[in-house]
């Protein structure tokens, strides 16, 4: 299912099959695949500045490594993906600029 997405261009910006396969998982009708921190971060702000997987990127002010993220669609809706990361409290949505 992923990579039909992909090839129809139904990811979130930035990010490619191999970022989500590895980890991706259906539950009850959902999606789910965990994502690095720096992907998770461009990819929220639109993937349209340097790639986060440049190894420039992490040098830049503001892009270090942070916690942990995953990507969330529920299946059988509109395609719409939720992103979010773990802090202490749980998981939560990032604001997303697309």
């Amino acid at each position: 299912m992923i990579p039909l997405l992909d090839a129809l261009g139904g990811l979130p910006p930035g990010l490619v099959s191999g970022d989500l396969l590895p980890t991706a998982r259906i539950v009850s009708g959902e999606l789910t695949a965990a994502v690095t921190w720096p992907l998770l971060a461009w990819s929220a702000s639109g993937a349209s500045s340097l790639t986060a997987r440049s190894p420039i990127w992490k040098l830049q002010p503001g892009n270090a490594d942070g916690p942990n993220g995953r990507v969330r669609l529920q299946l059988g809706t509109l395609l719409r993906w939720t992103l979010e990361a773990r802090d202490g409290a749980g998981w939560r949505a990032l604001e997303t600029k697309w």
